[in-house]
């Protein structure tokens, strides 16, 4: 059984974990084994002081050859474990909050990156200076990697979990050798 590691975004006082566990349903059928993984309600500086931290604590704990599905800093979070080792298979990431240009780590098979032109919020990211943060939420990742796969969605930031059949997508997206 594949494990599965779903990862929230910061400053979610609204649902926090909530959000990418309504994933949970359709990737339990499917056959994943779900492992949530919460970092709490944090703000803007905490994240910019501690996210290189808790990436490291998640590439010491991540199974290899697991898939992760993260949302908005969720996946910079996820993308930062990989760069410090995490041995994940594929990488979901709905809304990232990560530049455009964001290089996947080469022990990664794929990405598959769900963006909206609707996502005001990391559009304004990538003007955040010394920042991971940009705009790869509203425009996907925009790098020459075959491994990379963009899907666009309607909505803003917030409005990212409003598609009912988001959950049967990523099972699509996760099952595909």
């Amino acid at each position: 059984m594949t494990r599965c590691y779903l990862i929230h975004g910061f400053n979610t006082r609204n649902r926090g974990i909530a959000d990418v566990m309504l994933l949970k349903a359709d990737l339990q059928k499917a056959g994943f084994e779900i492992k949530p993984l919460t970092y709490g309600w944090v703000d803007r500086i905490t994240v910019r002081v501690c996210n290189h931290h808790l990436a490291d604590l998640l590439a010491d704990v991540i199974k290899p050859g697991s898939v992760a599905v993260g949302f908005s800093n969720g996946c910079a979070l996820l993308q930062m474990a990989a760069e410090h080792g995490a041995q994940f298979k594929h990488l979901v990431y709905i809304r990232p909050a990560l530049d455009r240009d964001t290089r996947v780590p080469p022990q990664v098979k794929r990405v598959d990156v769900w963006h909206s032109k609707d996502d005001f919020w990391t559009s304004v990211a990538r003007w955040i200076p010394f920042s991971r943060w940009g705009d790869a939420g509203a425009v996907g990742l925009v790098v020459p990697d075959n491994r990379v796969y963009n899907h666009e969605q309607k909505g803003s930031h917030s409005h990212a979990f409003d598609d009912p059949d988001l959950g049967k997508k990523i099972v699509e997206v996760l099952t595909k050798e």
